[in-house]
């Protein structure tokens, strides 16, 4: 799923007055970098997991935290919403989302999504064998509040689903998995073979229905399938983690697939397309751990390896169009993987970039710090790629689970550590990066032509200077001075900016032209500094 919508100029997302932390160029040759900021809710405790799951869309972020417990009850579950301010280059939480029927052991928050105004926050009830719930929240732009619109559950749901284990967002679908349901041994509570729904919006009625149940033609005991969903527009992806295909003979082989499904406008259904397996597939490697895809046509695959101490890797597919069909264009790895790193663990995408979380658990080998690894599609395509840049925290410590959770977009970074202990053990927190752009499009993150010295950043902001933003981004007219003119231009655009093209007077960055645009216009009334 493409987790961007309604962007604003590249200059904004890239964040006024960013002051990187150290860089350096490793001995592999990708640019390493440490965060610009490191943040948690301020509600966080002990066991809350916050950073276990995070989403952005544009300059709002939705974070899951599981393990956050309300009064008299245990592991509720919460969420919380963050907006970017680009003038400031900080993360300012905004709300915290609780389900309105909270019980304990719920896990609200396991998963989450966000597209424009509308999150979705996963409560798969794993404590409470449950069915699962999945919740979608509304921002009201005229009070400032996320509100509750609806609680979406599974027409035949059962208890153990797993429903809310996974969701994903975009437009006006949400998809949400339940790895756990039985359809193929009806009556057998341990079948497991997956399931994933599809709920569509009606804007006449501001309500959610479920437009189609998705299961795997193929389906198996044990299969997993909707432990991991992406959508875009009218593709689905769906992973099915534990499927054997490398070695049918093996019940427990967990060597995983992927699951193209397509949207038929005609009939109205959604078909399935084709079943994606690894080139190399092979016992315990988990392929279709996550799963993400885009709007060009791109699909990453994520085998984990989990279960077999593996170091970890993602696959690249390919639409062909006139072919109908996917190809396998690249495997993504680490240079620097060790026995136990498990790269795969989360994934996204974002224009040109694709982000791996590593999580690098002691238990299984790995040093227990955890990375993220970025790679850039180069000009002749993914089928060259290497990484190009790795993320690491400044404060790492053992067993962090940095990178359990990854979400970029419009050239900035969250990553999740919901290990981490600084506000108790296993509290949990984020970390933010920035300069994930090609300003320049030389084919080189930002980030990585400062460190590497091809750009220059005189004022250590994290832009290299040739890129620079115009010096008072509220001229809107170009005249030197924000008066009468820049606010007709305004209130000319003034709502929701358009999916593509420009939008330059959301001066806070979340996604349309409104009042807190206007009273920053106000604000800087005058000559041009």
């Amino acid at each position: 799923m493409p987790d961007q919508r309604y962007r604003t100029h590249n200059w904004v997302a890239l964040g006024l007055l960013i002051t990187f932390g150290s860089l350096s160029s490793t001995s592999w040759g990708q640019c390493q970098v440490n965060e610009l900021s490191k943040f948690i809710a301020s509600e966080v405790a002990t066991f809350d997991a916050f950073g276990g799951s995070i989403s952005m869309s544009g300059f709002v972020a939705v974070i899951g935290t599981e393990g956050d417990d309300a009064p008299g009850m245990n592991s509720t579950g919460a969420a919380y919403i963050y907006r970017y301010d680009p003038m400031t280059a900080q993360w300012n939480q905004e709300a915290k989302l609780v389900a309105s029927d909270a019980a304990s052991w719920d896990e609200f928050g396991t998963a989450v999504a966000v597209d424009g105004d509308f999150a979705v926050v996963g409560a798969n009830q794993i404590g409470n064998i449950g069915p699962g719930a999945a919740y979608v929240f509304r921002y009201d732009p005229d009070t400032g509040q996320w509100n509750e619109q609806v609680k979406l559950t599974a027409s035949d749901a059962e208890s153990k689903d797993e429903f809310g284990h996974a969701v994903a967002i975009d437009g006006d679908r949400i998809v949400v998995g339940a790895f756990r349901g039985d359809d193929f041994c009806p009556g057998n509570p341990n079948c497991d073979s997956g399931a994933a729904y599809v709920f569509r919006y009606d804007p006449d009625t501001s309500g959610w229905s479920e437009e189609a149940k998705l299961t795997a033609s193929d389906a198996a005991f044990l299969d997993a399938f909707g432990n991991s969903v992406s959508i875009s527009g009218d593709v689905i992806i769906i992973g099915a983690e534990y499927a054997n295909d490398a070695c049918p003979e093996d019940l427990f082989c967990n060597s995983g697939a992927a699951y193209i499904y397509r949207f038929d406008p005609k009939t109205e259904q959604w078909n399935e397309q084709t079943k994606l397996t690894a080139d190399d597939a092979a016992t315990k490697d988990i392929f279709g751990y996550v799963v993400s895809i885009n709007e060009q046509g791109i699909a990453v695959i994520c085998a984990a390896q989990f279960n077999n101490a593996g170091v970890g890797k993602a696959y690249v597919f390919q639409y062909d169009a006139k072919g109908e069909s996917w190809h396998q264009q690249a495997k993504l790895t680490a240079s620097d993987a060790l026995t136990g790193d498990q790269l795969g663990v989360s994934v996204t995408m974002a224009g040109d970039v694709i982000a791996l979380g590593m999580r690098s658990p002691t238990l299984f080998g790995g040093t227990g710090f955890g990375a993220a690894y970025l790679y850039q599609e180069p000009l002749g395509g993914w089928t060259n790629s290497t990484e190009t840049a790795k993320l690491t925290p400044s404060d790492a410590q053992v067993n962090d689970s940095f990178g359990i959770a990854v979400s970029i977009d419009d050239g900035i970074a969250l990553i999740g550590a919901f290990e981490d202990n600084d506000a108790g053990a296993l509290s949990g927190s984020v970390y933010f990066f920035g300069g994930l752009s090609d300003c320049n499009t030389n084919g080189e993150l930002d980030l990585c032509d400062i460190a590497d010295g091809f750009s220059s950043d005189e004022n250590n902001n994290g832009i290299p200077d040739e890129c620079e933003p115009p010096p008072c981004p509220w001229d809107l007219d170009g005249s030197n001075d924000v008066g009468v003119k820049d606010l007709l231009i305004l209130l000319g655009v003034w709502g929701p900016c358009p999916p593509k093209g420009d939008c330059s007077a959301d001066f806070d960055g979340s996604g349309d032209v409104g009042v807190k645009d206007l009273l920053i216009l106000l604000g800087v009334w005058g000559s041009c500094p």
